[in-house]
């Protein structure tokens, strides 16, 4: 039975209007949520206004994860029964699944057929990497102003940074409702004809991704479908320009509550007031101080926080958690409080966070907070010597002397990266340490990926021997050949082999062992790689398939559990696109492509592992990026990478997203300058002012993402960082962060 604490039962007592609820970590707003939704059930409905008819009314809950919808629905469920409640009429509905239910309320109003397709984020992608390469191919010469040394390499990374610009100049634009010709005349307006250089060596940014934007929307409607900006753009439209309808669903939801509303963007704000109407009936629950995307998003937490200050709204603060530890909750608490009142810089202090405090709940509560331990919240300030080769390792011993002493209990290390958590998961991996990942592709998917980039490679060019020995080491790598013993010595043999296609095509009466060093292969190596060579031979008949039944051919004979198959699929359909995007592109291009997705350098939604509805299971650890750690807990917490560039502190040092070959930050500038074009008089299209606002918005934001570490954390949490980390292979010194030695001052004040 669920027994409100005291502002919970506050916000039970809504009977109408507008409602803000700002819900520290761990409050219990979903169960809130669903127990406000079974109490206006209970209580009948009361009319929002008297012209609106009860008949068929009932109560919309909208969230953001597919995974809280079916969370929702049985708490719903389970209030009603446990209420005696026969009827009621409700709703659960991601934001998504409402904005296409509308659009096909009147799909011909909307502008598309009854059965249209809703593009995933992974094929939308996909388009907006086929529409960034096909702008750069049709645009050579901007290499020429980008590049300050022409290579693959920088052509690579740069070819991501425009990637990045158009990704978010099209995220501003849809929820603005702007469509790429609108813009495109205003920057003709401006005076800013097509292929105009800002200065001297320096691109029109804006307009590459203005351009870009109109592509991927060309390819968007060329599918039939619409992505899921477009979805709730149509619903949006549909509902201004169809007060009949609008009036309709109103009736049909006079009481609308959304969860994790710190994470609505503009154009969903838009669609749920128009639903909820003024005069209505809308509570929105969220935590302003958990809002971790507005750097990468249109996501922002000044949105919920100006809906608090709207005239007619109320607001709630539930304060009260049982999640964490006194000392933990105390640590996360003077976060906030310092932030507010003494950080050096006056906008962060006035960004970064809502002041509000997390309160332990009373005695004899149902989830009491569990209690201090000794030694319960450990900061490395003075920080490690070298990440690789020591805050990693130091860190997994840790976990590893957690794990065997408190069996029982859930753990956890959340990284700053992907890349720093497969570093993470590695090292785990080497020590027998049972973990699962929640990254953006976890270590069996990029293994997947590995194995079918190093086939495709050696399909390309068969007489490479470099590209035979390859194909062996991964598969070793994958265990799919047993051989770890006679790894060494079988690749060295393979990249000695003088005539690979002796190997794999014996003419008759040749000896076998004839195209390897003499002396040095017996036949028992011969007989060890047998499997190899039948696989090879497979690669390359099926190369002359189509790139995506490569794959699949491959697939099937490689691998046998589900999730390998499922992440291959994924891997043709990819590829499928790319060769789609490109006819002229050979077998070496897209092995390239796939080696990419492999290693990493290519984002690819979609091969991670399905983490909806993760929960952490105990003895085993998380590892995990900080970003997807929201919304979960762990008994133990290891916040790893805590340095100056994750968490900066001032506007005098390095930022990412900032680079002095273009004298700022690209994509805030485009942001800034398509703002600014289309007539915002608070946006500056100055490079230098956007890069100042994007950089105060990261140590916001970076603040904000520290603090839900810290309160991921139930009893034991420890944050370090180290003084020398590995990029590209190289070692560079890293700086210790202040807030890490204001929060050691706070626990030597308050007792460890």
């Amino acid at each position: 039975m669920f027994l409100p604490r005291p502002a919970q039962a506050e916000v039970l007592s809504y009977d109408g209007g507008f409602l803000a609820v700002s819900a520290v970590p761990g409050s219990g707003k979903t169960v809130t949520l669903a127990a406000l939704a079974g109490r206006l059930l209970e209580r009948g409905l009361p009319e929002p206004c008297p012209e609106r008819s009860r008949r068929d009314s009932g109560v919309l809950v909208v969230t953001y994860m597919n995974s809280a919808v079916d969370n929702l629905t049985h708490r719903i469920a389970a209030r009603l029964e446990e209420a005696g409640v026969q009827q009621g009429r409700y709703e659960v509905r991601t934001l998504h699944s409402l904005a296409r239910e509308i659009v096909l309320e009147q799909p011909g109003l909307a502008g598309v057929v009854p059965g249209f397709p809703v593009l995933d984020e992974r094929t939308s992608e996909e388009l907006l990497q086929r529409a960034a390469e096909r702008w750069l191919a049709e645009h050579p010469q901007i290499w020429e102003d980008w590049l300050a040394e022409d290579s693959a390499e920088a052509r690579e990374f740069w070819g991501q940074r425009f990637l990045e610009m158009a990704r978010a100049a099209i995220s501003i634009a849809k929820n603005r409702r702007w469509r790429p010709r609108e813009i495109l005349a205003h920057l003709e307006e401006a005076g800013r004809p097509p292929s105009t250089p800002l200065r001297a060596g320096q691109p029109d940014l804006l307009r590459m991704a203005v351009e870009t934007y109109a592509l991927y929307q060309s390819f968007v409607e060329t599918s039939g479908g619409l992505d899921f900006d477009d979805l709730v753009w149509r619903a949006v439209d549909l509902l201004e320009d169809h007060p009949d309808l609008l009036e309709r669903l109103q009736r049909r939801w006079p009481f609308i509550l959304e969860d994790e509303a710190q994470d609505s963007v503009p154009l969903q704000e838009e669609l749920l007031a128009l639903l909820a109407g003024r005069p209505g009936n809308w509570v929105r629950v969220g935590d302003p101080n958990q809002a971790i995307t507005s750097t990468f998003t249109a996501a922002h937490p000044r949105h919920f926080r100006a809906f608090m200050e709207w005239p007619d709204v109320r607001t709630i603060t539930m304060p009260q958690t049982g999640r964490c530890a006194p000392r933990i909750m105390a640590l996360a608490n003077h976060l906030v409080e310092w932030t507010c009142r003494r950080h050096p810089l006056p906008e962060v202090r006035e960004r970064a966070f809502r002041l509000q405090r997390m309160e332990a709940v009373a005695p004899g509560d149902p989830q009491p907070n569990p209690s201090n331990e000794k030694g319960n919240v450990a900061i490395h300030s003075r920080g490690y010597e070298h990440r690789e080769r020591e805050e990693l390792p130091h860190v997994a011993g840790l976990l590893e002397r957690y794990r065997r002493r408190f069996p029982e209990r859930t753990l956890a290390v959340l990284v700053p990266t992907n890349e720093v958590g497969y570093r993470m998961a590695g090292v785990l991996a080497e020590r027998g340490i049972p973990h699962d990942e929640l990254l953006e592709s976890s270590s069996q998917a990029r293994g997947v990926a590995g194995v079918l980039a190093a086939l495709l490679q050696f399909a390309a060019e068969p007489l490479n021997r470099d590209k035979l020995a390859r194909c062996f080491e991964v598969l070793v790598e994958q265990e799919w050949l047993p051989l770890e013993a006679e790894r060494g010595r079988l690749a060295r043999l393979l990249r000695s082999c003088m005539a690979p296609e002796q190997l794999l095509f014996p003419a008759e009466g040749k000896d076998p062992l004839s195209p390897l060093p003499a002396g040095r292969a017996t036949p028992d190596d011969l007989v060890a790689l047998v499997p190899l060579f039948n696989l090879l031979r497979r690669a390359l008949y099926a190369a002359a398939l189509p790139v995506d039944q490569f794959i699949l051919a491959l697939a099937a004979d490689l691998f046998t559990r589900p999730g390998d198959l499922a992440t291959a699929q994924q891997i043709a359909a990819h590829l499928r696109h790319v060769a789609e995007a490109g006819p002229a592109l050979r077998l070496p291009e897209l092995a390239e492509e796939l080696e990419r997705v492999a290693s990493g350098h290519r984002r690819f939604v979609g091969l991670g592992e399905d983490d909806l509805g993760f929960q952490p299971k105990p003895g085993r650890v998380t590892v995990a990026t900080q970003h997807r750690a929201k919304g979960l807990e762990w008994d133990l917490v290891c916040l790893v990478g805590i340095d100056r560039y994750w968490v900066p502190h001032d506007l005098q040092q390095a930022f990412q997203g900032s680079y002095l070959e273009m004298g700022g930050n690209p994509t805030a500038t485009v942001q800034a300058q398509l703002r600014a074009a289309m007539g915002d008089p608070e946006a500056s299209g100055d490079m230098g002012e956007a890069t100042r606002q994007a950089n105060l918005e990261t140590i916001a934001e970076r603040l904000r993402l520290l603090y839900v570490g810290i309160t991921r954390a139930r009893r034991h949490l420890q944050i370090s960082w180290s003084r020398t980390v590995e990029v590209y292979g190289r070692d560079r010194p890293q700086e210790a962060t202040p807030v890490l030695s204001e929060l050691a001052a706070f626990l030597e004040r308050v007792g460890r």
